[in-house]
């Protein structure tokens, strides 16, 4: 430590407020801590390779599935194509997708296409491991007391053919033998081409499914790859590799068959109406046919006439379209009565059959999906539930939307088949002169007509949904099948070594940092001057001469130099006092009183003043046997009278005027020997012979 200079020691009470610790300070103090650092270090980083040995790694295995957006499957894109009919198309939302994906519903499903509500494990000194798909044996349930029951078998081989369960109080039991178990009865066989290890403790364990299926959805993370984009990044993060790889690609596979199965639901209740409407459409057209055949035998009609066929051509152009318009009404009013029946209230409304109204085009695909998402619900819900009473609401609601856009159909549909009916009937003022029959035949072979065409338009529409359901396709398309990433994903290796070594550095500097704040002890300069006003005349550093005395002619090293600047430094604060006594004092020994007042007394000493030490560390006095000096006589001899003045001090032979006065023997009652009133007239005496007096308290 180097000295403080004149301005430290003078520095007044404004001047003195805290200081703060400077870079050199600081790794200085640390530095003397590097072993500590260093055993910090070590110990976290064996605990980081502990942790890492004996923690199950997580794996990254990823898929990307493309969503197509459903119209750009479409072919032609006429507005009698079949797909336009039956569904409500809209470009893709890839977070309704994201959310099916991640469904319970559908991951449920995954479950049990892979039997995941078993896992096997090998179990290890210190941890478990799971043996997907290469376990050599197989829990085959025979009666099953309670299906959502979740258990843990655990074996001990014997042999290759026997072996105990610990559940069973270590029940021996051999493969394929029928086990009873409180949920039920069950046999443990052995997987053809695997062989059974009998030093390996096997464990089965059986979760609900359900369980199953909601812990593979908070390990999965399904986003976007970019915002142009319809292509969905599949992740999974999952101790075993093949088994995510197997999720994934099943979660894929049952995605597109929901879809699929979506699709024909919808078809099949589209034939299913065609089919209906066919035969009643059938019997009406067979009847009207009957009609027709039976008026031209009873009335012998054939022909109408030359003379009429410039009105007929005219009259029957005009009927074409009231025909037309007649089909168009007889399809709304079809719809209409669908979606009224009571008996057909959760049931997907088929087709709009040809109707071009985008509003009613929109409806009945919101009215469908909202019934397909009812049928999903059930499957997990309750009729009772909240969910499904909200979907009930929701079809009521599209119900009647529903409804109020047909009647709006049927009114504007109406007022257009009024309108050629009044020019129906214009035509039929200019043809009056038709006979009777004629116009009967006529009549009849219209209603024939409108009855053809309908049976005809429905059975094409049989035809072609029966080819759709038969070539039904998903709208997505796998674009990388799922792979693994051989790297653990957790725990991360590097950061945990990294981790290891800043926490290995971080708790030695918490601890010397909370260590200084609960010190209460003087170990530098700064510790003085923030707390108190009081000088600093100098720094002394710790000494590891095995002699006390180091300040000597001749001697340079550093603590005999820093004795020098105190020595440089007192007079400052003496002043003019004359022969001046210095009392070296401190909280608690061993902090290096005597060591201060010899040193003290040596540099003094070494200017050619005269200068002695008074020994007043009456019970543990060290200075006279560190300066070599016999301490036969001394304070004590003089207080109790049994020394004179001049008897006591005793030359230090090292060093020229330097002179110690002894404490003597030690006394039993050194606090009442120091009251004694003879300490004034020692005092007296030893400021007529000496210049310097240095006391060495207890």
């Amino acid at each position: 430590m180097k000295a403080s200079s004149i301005e430290d020691i003078l520095e007044s009470k404004e001047s003195g407020r805290s200081q703060k610790l400077s870079a050199k300070e600081v790794i200085l103090k640390y530095i003397n801590y590097v072993p500590l650092f260093v055993i910090s270090v070590a110990v976290m980083l064996i605990l980081a390779f502990i942790y890492l040995r004996y923690t199950v790694p997580v794996y990254n295995v990823s898929s990307s599935l493309l969503i197509k957006d459903d119209r750009s499957n479409r072919g032609g894109g006429g507005s009698d194509d079949l797909e336009s009919i039956v569904f409500f198309k809209q470009s893709v939302n890839l977070d309704n997708e994201i959310e099916i994906l991640k469904s319970l519903t559908l991951v449920n499903r995954v479950v049990h296409q892979l039997g995941l509500e078993y896992s096997y494990y090998n179990e290890g000194n210190i941890r478990r491991s799971e043996i997907y798909k290469y376990s050599p044996i197989v829990l085959v349930p025979q009666i099953i007391k309670d299906s959502g029951a979740s258990y843990s078998i655990t074996m001990k081989f014997t042999d290759a053919q026997n072996f105990q369960v610990k559940e069973l109080n270590n029940a021996s039991f051999k493969l394929g033998q029928a086990i009873t178990f409180p949920w039920g009865v069950a046999s443990v066989v052995q997987k053809p081409g695997f062989s059974i290890d009998p030093t390996v403790d096997y464990i089965i364990n059986r979760n609900e499914p359900k369980d199953v299926a909601l812990g593979l959805i908070s390990k999965m993370n399904i986003t976007p790859i970019n915002n142009r984009a319809t292509i969905l990044q599949l992740n999974i993060e999952i101790e075993n590799i093949q088994k995510g790889v197997d999720v994934l690609n099943k979660l894929v596979e049952e995605y597109d068959r929901t879809i699929v199965e979506d699709k024909n639901k919808i078809l099949e209740k589209t034939l299913s109406f065609i089919e209906e409407r066919l035969n009643i459409v059938g019997k009406e057209l067979g009847a009207e046919e009957e009609n027709i055949k039976n008026f031209r035998k009873n009335n012998k009609v054939i022909d109408l006439g030359r003379q009429s066929e410039l009105y007929l051509g005219q009259y029957q152009e005009m009927n074409k379209d009231l025909s037309e318009q007649e089909l168009k009404l007889n399809v709304i009013r079809l719809i209409s009565e669908y979606v009224s029946d009571q008996t057909k209230k959760f049931e997907l409304v088929p087709t709009n059959l040809g109707i071009n109204d985008l509003t009613l085009i929109g409806l009945i695909g919101q009215y469908n999906s909202a019934q397909l998402k009812r049928q999903r619900d059930l499957q997990t819900l309750p009729a009772s539930s909240s969910i499904i009473k909200d979907d009930d609401m929701a079809i009521e609601s599209f119900r009647i939307s529903l409804q109020e856009n047909l009647k709006s159909i049927i009114a504007s549909n109406r007022m257009i088949r009024d309108d050629y009916a009044v020019k129906m009937r214009q035509f039929e003022g200019q043809i009056e002169s038709i006979p009777e029959k004629s116009k009967e035949l006529l009549e009849k072979s219209r209603q024939q007509g409108i009855k053809e065409n309908l049976f005809l338009f429905l059975y094409r529409k049989r035809e072609e949904s029966e080819i759709s359901k038969a070539a039904t396709i998903s709208n997505s398309r796998i674009v990388d099948t799922a792979l693994g990433n051989s790297t653990p994903t957790k725990p991360k290796r590097t950061n945990i070594y990294r981790l290891a070594i800043l926490f290995g550095l971080v708790f030695p500097i918490l601890f010397i940092y909370i260590r200084d704040l609960m010190n209460d002890k003087v170990t530098m300069k700064q510790d003085i001057s923030k707390g108190t006003d009081t000088p600093i005349i100098g720094e002394v550093g710790h000494s590891d001469d095995k002699q006390v005395l180091v300040t000597k002619m001749g001697n340079r090293n550093i603590i005999s130099e820093q004795f020098r600047v105190i020595r440089t430094n007192l007079p400052y604060i003496i002043g003019n006092i004359s022969n001046p006594i210095i009392m070296v004092t401190s909280s608690v020994s061993g902090e290096g009183k005597s060591f201060i007042s010899a040193n003290l007394a040596g540099v003094m000493a070494l200017t050619g003043k005269k200068t002695v030490i008074l020994e007043f560390d009456l019970r543990k006095p060290k200075i006279a046997s560190n300066l070599q000096v016999h301490r036969k006589i001394g304070i004590t001899n003089f207080l109790v009278g049994q020394a004179s003045l001049d008897e006591l001090p005793q030359k230090v032979q090292e060093v020229d005027n330097l002179y110690v006065i002894s404490c003597g023997p030690i006394p039993p009652n050194p606090g009442e020997l120091l009251l004694d009133p003879k300490l004034d007239e020692l005092f007296a005496y030893l400021k007529t012979k000496f210049e310097y007096i240095i006391i060495d308290t207890a």
